[in-house]
């Protein structure tokens, strides 16, 4: 079991299919999910995790992301997504959540909404206020 960001991504067809049958949009890394700019304007809109996106749709994404069954050891789990909250900017809205990985600040998971369509990835790059 290597660390998450180590891994070999695999299932990305899958991942993407089981994304948009779950609603949660398209996902993987390099996507389309911009961290947000340091000097980008941003107001935290909410602190409470949004019912619309189930922790157990956002975990089976990650699960897929990272080629792992929610069974496996060391495997993520519902406890290991903490929501940091909701951020909006001028042009899109982000859904945070946190959880462990190889690096010291931890990896992200975002849904991205923009007018025209919605976009889930994840990336190591803490948000703004983080």
């Amino acid at each position: 079991m290597g660390s998450r960001l180590g891994r070999r991504q695999v299932g990305l067809g899958a991942a993407l299919a089981a994304c948009l049958l779950a609603g949660c949009g398209s996902g993987g890394t390099g996507d389309g999910v911009e961290p947000a700019a340091a000097a980008e304007r941003y107001t935290v809109v909410d602190r409470t995790p949004p019912a619309r996106f189930p922790v157990a749709d956002l975990l089976e994404y990650l699960h897929l992301e990272f080629g792992e069954f929610a069974d496996e050891p060391g495997a993520l789990k519902a406890e290991d997504l903490v929501y940091f909250g909701t951020l909006r900017f001028d042009d899109r809205v982000e859904y945070i959540w946190k959880f462990p990985c190889s690096t010291p600040t931890g990896c992200w998971l975002r849904v991205t909404e923009r007018p025209a369509h919605t976009v889930t990835g994840w990336d190591a790059t803490p948000p703004p206020g983080a």
